[in-house]
Parts: C-alpha cells; structure tokens; sequence
C-alpha cells in the first residue's frame, strides 16, 4: 500500500536521504517510513503511474 500494483521496483542509491529529498521537492509521493538495518537502509516511493518503489542504500555505500 498504497500502490495497487503487485511489484515493485528495487533500486540501489548512493545517499538514500539525498535522492527522497529530490522526489520530494520534484512533488513525488514519498513514504514517511525509511528504514535503517544492518542490511542498509532502504526507503519508499511511487512514480505518477503508482508503481511503488524501493529505495536501497547498501551498509558502506556512501564510504566510496
């Protein structure tokens, strides 16, 4: 939810908080829930056609 689609696309980010902030300010749907483990940290959006997607910040990403 909200998305009624049954997938959702998966991408891999650089600096998570940078990238929902540019969607946010572009006037893109972005999830107040991010998620920070020892996966990473990871983040939620929906593109104009209502695909939800994943944002992913692998642990270290931001070190390269």
């Amino acid at each position: 939810a909200p998305s009624t689609r049954e997938f959702m696309v998966n991408y891999r980010v650089a600096d998570r908080d940078a990238v929902l902030a540019r969607l946010r300010a572009a006037g893109a749907w972005v999830d107040e829930k991010v998620e920070d483990s020892e996966f990473g940290r990871f983040g939620w959006a929906m593109d104009p056609e209502g695909n939800r997607f994943e944002l992913w910040e692998p642990p270290g990403m931001r070190a390269r």
